[in-house]
């Protein structure tokens, strides 16, 4: 699985890999041959789209400078698009060109960030145009490196907030955002330790590779697989459970680097304000932030780490509407079994003694979001939304009215709407989302 929620990574297969000894035709791309077959043209291309990115960059600072606007870009940190080879190039190498991936996009083009000048990157096009070492081919598959300010636009913004900015948006006028910042840090798969192979598996590969090989050759057959002594496996383990624990350090103080470049930004330097918390994921954090026109054009043009913004929506659902009064005659509603499934209504919130829904709602872990309203009751008119979407989830279209009745089912209740059925400004909806996972684990 990806350890980048936001982007497509090449996908990895887990179990034992039995080689068939198949040769593979290893096809390359088009592109990628001509860039082989044309080393000086293609390296200097490179060359020099990164220095028409680099001399824009400090342009852009420049002009911010000459502006009065606040001094908090560095010179060294610019945001860049690159295309690469779709195929046949595996991301997590654009560490070695110097560059911090930001966001994947489609047909191979990569949001990414560099913070070294492009050293990195005029070595591996050197090595690429002399034929040294074993990555001489490398920046073959390197297609582009695109510059500009309109690929920020195409790639960054949300539609709705794309055609606010063509159509203009004025320096005074403040927004209210929802903002996804990248904070990649590569975690290694815990290792598995080498079993033993079957002597009839390896008897079966023997008898392949003579068949392949019939004549006399210099090739060797390999040995069969032993299993991994345990204290060779239990030391690779250790390793890895170190590397982790430096890698989980690392990556919490790049976020709190990076939260506090936000705070710099958005509040100290053009006086916003950040709405919401921040929601920290695998590979990013998002937050919903207020900003005028001008922090935010400032923001896209060279914020590096930033790979979405839209402009934040107004979230309501369909208020209920007048319902007849209902009277239950002996009605019996019995709670669900300890293994049932569970169901987390995150709505207006639910009227957790209603007669129908009291017996599956999982006590002490209801949870409210809206700060000015400290409960986590459906207050919303004509008989809430919540509850009635927790009685479709335990009984469909029909409601009963009387007799016994057996729910399959355990209720949660996240209120994330208000009593106007709307979803607080300060509340960043992928925050509300991504809370909810910390008290359903409590039932297992």
């Amino acid at each position: 699985m990806s350890e980048f929620p936001h982007l497509t990574l090449k996908q990895k297969l887990q179990g034992s890999y039995q080689f068939k000894g198949v040769p593979i035709d290893k096809v390359v791309q088009d592109q990628t041959q001509a860039n082989l077959s044309n080393r000086d043209a293609h390296g200097n291309k490179l060359s020099g789209s990164a220095s028409s990115v680099k001399e824009e960059h400090e342009s852009y600072l420049r002009e911010r400078e000459k502006a009065g606007l606040p001094d908090i870009y560095s010179k060294e940190i610019f945001p860049l698009l690159l295309q690469i080879d779709p195929l046949d190039f595996d991301v997590e190498s654009l560490k070695s060109f110097g560059i911090e991936i930001i966001s994947e996009e489609e047909n191979g083009f990569i949001i990414g960030s560099n913070s070294d000048n492009f050293k990195a990157l005029s070595e591996k096009i050197a090595v690429f145009i002399a034929q040294e070492t074993v990555s001489k081919n490398q920046a073959a598959k390197l297609w582009q490196i695109v510059g500009g300010e309109q690929w920020r636009v195409e790639h960054i913004l949300s539609d709705g907030l794309k055609a606010k900015y063509i159509a203009g948006i004025a320096d005074q006028e403040v927004l209210t955002l929802d903002v996804s910042v990248a904070c990649y840090v590569k975690f290694d798969e815990r290792p598995i330790q080498v079993a033993e192979e079957e002597d009839e598996h390896y008897e079966n590969y023997v008898k392949e590779w003579k068949l392949k090989n019939p004549e006399p050759t210099d090739k060797k057959m390999r040995k069969q697989t032993r299993r991994e002594p345990d204290e060779k496996y239990t030391k690779r383990l250790e390793d890895w459970k170190e590397k982790t624990r430096i890698n989980h350090e690392l990556k919490d103080k790049l976020m709190m680097e990076r939260q506090d470049q936000l705070y710099d930004f958005i509040e100290n330097a053009y006086q916003g304000e950040i709405l919401s918390s921040f929601v920290e994921l695998n590979d990013s954090f998002g937050f919903r932030a207020s900003m005028t026109g001008q922090a935010f054009k400032d923001f896209l043009r060279a914020y590096p780490y930033v790979f979405e913004i839209s402009d934040s929506e107004v979230v309501q659902m369909e208020k209920g509407h007048d319902e007849e009064n209902i009277e239950f005659d002996h009605i019996e509603i019995s709670a669900p079994g300890p293994d049932s499934p569970v169901v987390c209504i995150i709505d207006s919130g639910l009227q957790e003694k209603h007669i129908l829904l009291e017996p599956a709602i999982l006590d002490g872990l209801s949870i409210n979001y809206v700060e000015t309203e400290q409960t986590t009751s459906d207050l919303v008119a004509k008989g809430g939304h919540g509850t009635k979407v927790a009685g479709a989830v335990l009984y469909g279209e029909e409601i009963p009215d009387s007799g016994s009745h057996a729910t399959s089912i355990f209720l949660a209740n996240a209120r994330v709407l208000n009593k106007d059925n709307l979803l607080p400004k300060k509340l960043y909806p992928a925050g509300s989302f991504a809370k909810t996972d910390l008290f359903i684990p409590q039932l297992n």
